[in-house]
Protein backbone atom coordinates (compact mmCIF):
# COMPACT_ATOMS: atom_id res chain seq x y z
CA UNK A 1 0.00 0.00 0.00
CA UNK A 2 0.99 3.64 -0.76
CA UNK A 3 0.46 6.72 1.74
CA UNK A 4 0.20 9.02 -0.98
CA UNK A 5 -2.30 6.72 -3.79
CA UNK A 6 -4.25 4.72 -0.89
CA UNK A 7 -4.59 7.20 2.24
CA UNK A 8 -3.92 10.58 0.79
CA UNK A 9 -5.50 10.80 -2.39
CA UNK A 10 -8.83 8.98 -1.58
CA UNK A 11 -9.43 11.03 2.06
CA UNK A 12 -8.51 14.29 -0.14
CA UNK A 13 -10.86 13.91 -2.63
CA UNK A 14 -13.59 12.81 -0.07
CA UNK A 15 -13.24 16.02 2.39
CA UNK A 16 -11.27 18.83 0.38
CA UNK A 17 -12.04 18.49 -3.59
CA UNK A 18 -14.04 21.41 -2.94
CA UNK A 19 -11.13 23.75 -1.75
CA UNK A 20 -8.87 25.29 -3.50
CA UNK A 21 -5.54 23.11 -2.63
CA UNK A 22 -1.77 22.92 -4.05
CA UNK A 23 0.08 20.18 -3.06
CA UNK A 24 4.08 19.22 -4.61
CA UNK A 25 4.96 15.71 -4.88
CA UNK A 26 8.59 15.02 -3.29
CA UNK A 27 11.29 12.94 -4.22
CA UNK A 28 10.91 8.73 -3.84
CA UNK A 29 8.71 6.43 -4.58
CA UNK A 30 5.01 6.89 -4.92
CA UNK A 31 6.27 10.78 -4.29
CA UNK A 32 7.00 9.74 -0.85
CA UNK A 33 9.42 11.64 1.00
CA UNK A 34 11.79 8.53 1.71
CA UNK A 35 13.56 7.56 5.07
CA UNK A 36 12.93 10.18 7.81
CA UNK A 37 16.97 12.17 7.89
CA UNK A 38 17.51 10.55 4.37
CA UNK A 39 18.92 12.86 1.72
CA UNK A 40 15.73 12.67 -0.27
CA UNK A 41 13.48 13.46 2.75
CA UNK A 42 15.45 16.96 3.50
CA UNK A 43 15.30 17.77 -0.33
CA UNK A 44 11.71 17.22 0.04
CA UNK A 45 10.90 19.50 3.35
CA UNK A 46 13.13 22.33 2.30
CA UNK A 47 10.97 22.09 -0.87
CA UNK A 48 7.90 22.72 1.36
CA UNK A 49 9.48 25.67 1.96
CA UNK A 50 9.91 27.19 -1.35
CA UNK A 51 6.29 26.00 -2.41
CA UNK A 52 4.92 28.10 0.59
CA UNK A 53 6.91 31.22 -1.01
CA UNK A 54 5.72 30.18 -4.61
CA UNK A 55 2.02 30.12 -2.86
CA UNK A 56 2.46 33.98 -1.43
CA UNK A 57 1.46 34.87 -5.29
CA UNK A 58 -2.15 33.77 -3.91
CA UNK A 59 -4.24 35.96 -3.73
CA UNK A 60 -4.34 37.47 -0.41
CA UNK A 61 -7.72 36.60 0.91
CA UNK A 62 -7.39 33.49 0.12
CA UNK A 63 -6.30 31.02 2.72
CA UNK A 64 -3.22 28.40 1.36
CA UNK A 65 -2.91 25.08 3.08
CA UNK A 66 0.16 23.29 2.69
CA UNK A 67 0.42 19.24 3.63
CA UNK A 68 2.39 16.87 3.96
CA UNK A 69 1.46 13.82 1.34
CA UNK A 70 0.84 11.23 4.23
CA UNK A 71 -2.10 13.10 5.72
CA UNK A 72 -5.25 11.04 6.07
CA UNK A 73 -7.94 13.74 6.13
CA UNK A 74 -11.14 12.91 8.02
CA UNK A 75 -13.38 15.82 7.86
CA UNK A 76 -13.51 19.23 5.96
CA UNK A 77 -10.98 21.82 7.12
CA UNK A 78 -12.48 24.79 5.46
CA UNK A 79 -14.06 26.10 9.02
CA UNK A 80 -10.86 26.32 11.27
CA UNK A 81 -8.83 27.76 7.82
CA UNK A 82 -11.01 30.16 7.65
CA UNK A 83 -10.29 31.48 10.91
CA UNK A 84 -6.36 32.05 9.88
CA UNK A 85 -5.20 35.52 10.71
CA UNK A 86 -3.30 37.82 8.26
CA UNK A 87 0.54 38.00 8.40
CA UNK A 88 0.77 34.59 10.41
CA UNK A 89 2.14 31.12 9.95
CA UNK A 90 -0.01 28.40 11.50
CA UNK A 91 1.56 25.01 12.12
CA UNK A 92 -0.02 21.48 14.02
CA UNK A 93 1.20 20.79 17.71
CA UNK A 94 3.75 18.19 17.80
CA UNK A 95 2.72 17.23 20.79
CA UNK A 96 0.51 17.69 24.68
CA UNK A 97 4.10 18.08 26.43
CA UNK A 98 5.23 21.02 25.05
CA UNK A 99 4.86 23.65 22.89
CA UNK A 100 7.25 21.82 19.97
CA UNK A 101 5.55 22.47 16.08
CA UNK A 102 4.81 19.95 13.41
CA UNK A 103 5.17 21.41 10.24
CA UNK A 104 2.94 18.32 8.48
CA UNK A 105 0.51 21.10 7.62
CA UNK A 106 1.74 25.10 6.99
CA UNK A 107 -1.09 27.69 6.57
CA UNK A 108 -1.36 31.01 6.03
CA UNK A 109 -3.00 33.82 4.06
CA UNK A 110 -0.16 35.24 1.40
CA UNK A 111 1.56 38.54 2.29
CA UNK A 112 4.80 40.16 2.13
CA UNK A 113 5.54 39.33 5.57
CA UNK A 114 4.35 35.99 5.28
CA UNK A 115 6.75 35.63 2.27
CA UNK A 116 9.78 37.15 4.08
CA UNK A 117 8.96 34.85 7.41
CA UNK A 118 9.59 32.17 4.83
CA UNK A 119 12.57 32.96 3.05
CA UNK A 120 14.23 33.41 6.46
CA UNK A 121 13.06 30.06 7.67
CA UNK A 122 14.79 28.65 4.23
CA UNK A 123 17.93 30.47 4.83
CA UNK A 124 18.46 29.06 7.72
CA UNK A 125 17.49 25.56 6.79
CA UNK A 126 19.74 25.40 3.66
CA UNK A 127 22.60 27.64 5.90
CA UNK A 128 22.39 24.71 9.19
CA UNK A 129 21.47 22.06 7.26
CA UNK A 130 17.80 21.57 8.67
CA UNK A 131 14.53 20.43 7.77
CA UNK A 132 11.48 22.98 7.68
CA UNK A 133 10.19 22.06 11.06
CA UNK A 134 13.19 22.39 12.26
CA UNK A 135 13.99 25.53 11.07
CA UNK A 136 10.63 27.45 11.17
CA UNK A 137 10.81 26.53 15.03
CA UNK A 138 14.08 27.97 15.32
CA UNK A 139 13.50 31.38 13.57
CA UNK A 140 9.45 32.08 13.55
CA UNK A 141 6.69 32.72 15.87
CA UNK A 142 4.07 30.32 14.55
CA UNK A 143 0.62 29.89 15.57
CA UNK A 144 -0.86 26.41 16.42
CA UNK A 145 -3.63 25.10 14.47
CA UNK A 146 -6.96 23.76 16.75
CA UNK A 147 -6.23 19.84 17.81
CA UNK A 148 -8.34 18.83 15.16
CA UNK A 149 -5.47 18.72 13.22
CA UNK A 150 -4.57 15.81 15.14
CA UNK A 151 -1.50 13.80 14.87
CA UNK A 152 0.09 10.30 16.46
CA UNK A 153 1.24 12.26 19.34
CA UNK A 154 -1.98 14.88 19.90
CA UNK A 155 -4.74 12.38 19.36
CA UNK A 156 -5.14 11.34 22.81
CA UNK A 157 -6.62 14.85 23.65
CA UNK A 158 -9.24 14.87 20.97
CA UNK A 159 -12.87 13.54 20.10
CA UNK A 160 -12.79 11.85 17.03
CA UNK A 161 -16.14 13.79 16.03
CA UNK A 162 -13.81 17.12 15.47
CA UNK A 163 -11.15 15.81 13.58
CA UNK A 164 -10.01 17.05 10.02
CA UNK A 165 -7.13 15.20 9.70
CA UNK A 166 -4.60 12.50 11.50
CA UNK A 167 -1.28 12.54 10.60
CA UNK A 168 0.94 9.84 11.62
CA UNK A 169 4.18 11.20 13.09
CA UNK A 170 6.62 8.83 15.19
CA UNK A 171 8.35 7.51 11.74
CA UNK A 172 12.16 7.23 12.46
CA UNK A 173 13.04 4.20 10.41
CA UNK A 174 14.14 0.95 12.10
CA UNK A 175 16.09 -1.90 10.86
CA UNK A 176 13.68 -3.43 8.42
CA UNK A 177 11.10 -1.36 8.76
CA UNK A 178 10.79 1.80 6.84
CA UNK A 179 9.63 5.42 8.07
CA UNK A 180 6.53 4.69 5.08
CA UNK A 181 5.88 1.08 6.84
CA UNK A 182 5.83 2.58 10.41
CA UNK A 183 2.99 5.55 9.12
CA UNK A 184 1.49 3.09 7.29
CA UNK A 185 1.02 1.16 10.96
CA UNK A 186 0.00 4.48 12.43
CA UNK A 187 -2.66 4.85 10.46
CA UNK A 188 -4.26 1.38 9.97
CA UNK A 189 -4.53 1.78 14.39
CA UNK A 190 -6.34 4.68 13.56
CA UNK A 191 -8.69 3.81 11.37
CA UNK A 192 -9.29 0.84 13.40
CA UNK A 193 -9.51 2.37 16.74
CA UNK A 194 -11.94 5.05 15.56
CA UNK A 195 -13.58 2.80 12.85
CA UNK A 196 -13.53 5.87 10.07
CA UNK A 197 -12.90 5.39 6.90
CA UNK A 198 -10.92 7.88 4.73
Amino acid sequence: MSLYRDIFLPSYIKHCSHIHHTYQMSPGPDGGVGNHGSAEWFIGARGKLELCMNMCKAEPSEVVCISDVDMLWTGDPQGELSEIESNQIYVTRDNLVDDRINSGIIAFRPSVKVFSMLEQALSYANDHNLDDQDSIEATLQTKMLPLSFCNTKTIDNTQQQSHVCYHPTVSQPSEGVSSQAKKMIHVKNYLYRFKKSG
